[in-house]
């Protein structure tokens, strides 16, 4: 029997003002591709939307996907992330249930396992929601729940409690496991330290932990087969280097073994870091020309219209940065003292871009006054 393991689709989800519609539905149609090679049923382990209320197109996108696979009998088992709103992914659910759309959105219904057989094999899959502390504490009032671990270890035990012997059991959850795992600036900051993280031992029981919240691809912890998919698609820059897909598991003989499967992306997302002049000519980046770009720039001398030079080169440019204009920033003091004189101000400007020699600096100057000149004159005209 097969299983497909994937999470963290983020459906909606736009990158520095641009929408990634096209590039998600590339991707789920590519599991879509996959689940066609006879999948008994695919997880998602939360973060199916980018946010609690997601865009029509990301709604469309979900229903049309799971309307197609389910028809073929495959089944799906869904459960929030913390982009997620369980509430609203819960709409529904009992209808849709009964297509083999399994949502499991709330505690109480997460002990009890759902049960896929095949060719003979059979597993048991328990499906963990994000776990919100407070709301944990306030459904299961008797126990003692001080932390977020002791939170999640509760959930896990009353599943183990319900495991059916000799059947092999996979978890799904959406965790954070911590320690030696990577994480991405895409990847929403909810924890301080280490609070809030789920020790691996926790997951000790089942064959196969299939992870979701983290989108590198990783496996958390060896001795547990705890797993992280990852992300469907490279959702920062921070994660140019992540090679994206699913884990395609396989139960025979009442044991859980995996492979990857890569997700080909419509666009990736490509980091530079060169002088600008480099990165306009180098034929080195010719195969980069139709990717989501971002530019840093190692020229720390004047530069003119960047943008529009950088996007004939590369149409989805979408970051721009200069380091060395980072580090030095001016003055805060400066340029209060500089906030009523519009010349002193422009002059801290030119500073900060290095424009040093004297007459290319008063030429600037010059031009800049008489364009605030011209520019004060007809404001006053629209203003009589």
């Amino acid at each position: 029997m097969k299983i497909l393991h994937t999470s963290d689709w983020h459906l909606g989800k736009s990158i520095h003002g641009q929408s990634l519609d096209a590039d998600q539905e590339h991707a789920v149609l590519a599991i879509e591709r996959e689940l066609s090679k006879g999948y008994r049923a695919l997880l998602i382990a939360g973060d199916v939307f980018d946010r609690a209320v997601p865009p029509t197109s990301a709604m469309e996108l979900l229903s049309g996907f799971l309307e197609r696979v389910s028809s073929r009998g495959t089944h799906v088992i869904i459960i929030p992330g913390n982009h997620d709103n369980p509430e609203r992914l819960d709409f529904a659910s009992g209808i849709i249930g009964k297509q083999g759309v399994h949502l499991r959105c709330r505690y109480e219904s997460c002990f009890e396992p759902m049960v896929l057989e095949e060719n003979g094999e059979k597993v048991q899959v328990f499906a963990l929601p994000f776990v919100e502390d407070a709301v944990v504490r306030e459904r299961f009032p008797d126990a003692e729940l001080p932390d977020h671990a002791s939170a999640v270890g509760h959930l896990i035990s009353r599943m183990k409690e319900a495991m059916v012997p000799g059947v092999p059991s996979i978890l799904v959850a959406h965790e954070y496991t911590g320690r030696d795992v990577v994480s991405s600036d895409s990847e929403r900051e909810l924890l301080v330290g280490n609070h809030g993280r789920v020790p691996t031992e926790l997951f000790s029981g089942f064959d196969y932990v299939a992870l979701g919240h983290l989108h590198g691809p990783q496996t958390a912890s060896r001795e547990n087969n705890a797993v992280y998919s990852g992300s469907i698609l490279q959702y920062s820059f921070s994660e140019h280097a992540h090679e994206k897909g699913m884990v395609s598991l396989t139960v025979e003989d009442g044991q859980v073994s995996s492979d990857k499967v890569r997700i080909e992306p419509l666009k990736k997302m490509t980091y530079i870091e060169d002088r600008l002049d480099n990165i306009l000519s180098d034929p080195k980046y010719d195969p980069f020309s139709k990717d989501y770009i971002s530019v840093s720039l190692t020229d720390t001398g004047q530069l003119f219209d960047i943008q529009t030079r950088l996007r004939q080169r590369f149409s989805n440019l979408l970051e721009v940065k200069i380091p060395h204009l980072m580090k030095d920033r001016a003055d805060p003091g400066s340029v209060r003292k500089a906030m009523d004189s519009p010349r002193e101000l422009f002059s801290l400007f030119l500073d900060r871009f290095g424009w040093d020699d004297p007459l290319k600096r008063e030429r600037a100057i010059v031009l800049f006054e008489d364009a605030r000149a011209r520019t004060e004159r007809s404001f006053r005209r629209g203003s009589e």
